[in-house]
């Protein structure tokens, strides 16, 4: 079994694209998609 008590949490930041063109992006959500980790996107 692994220890996970000296882990950090981890962080969810949800990021909505609206219309869905990359360029109507605000920086603060560009930023976010450029650090994360993991992506999960949907198809609306």
């Amino acid at each position: 079994m692994t220890d996970l008590s000296s882990t950090r949490p981890g962080s969810c930041t949800l990021v909505g694209a609206g219309p869905g063109d990359p360029e109507l992006l605000t920086i603060k959500a560009a930023k976010a998609i450029g650090a994360a980790t993991v992506l999960f996107v949907d198809d609306l």
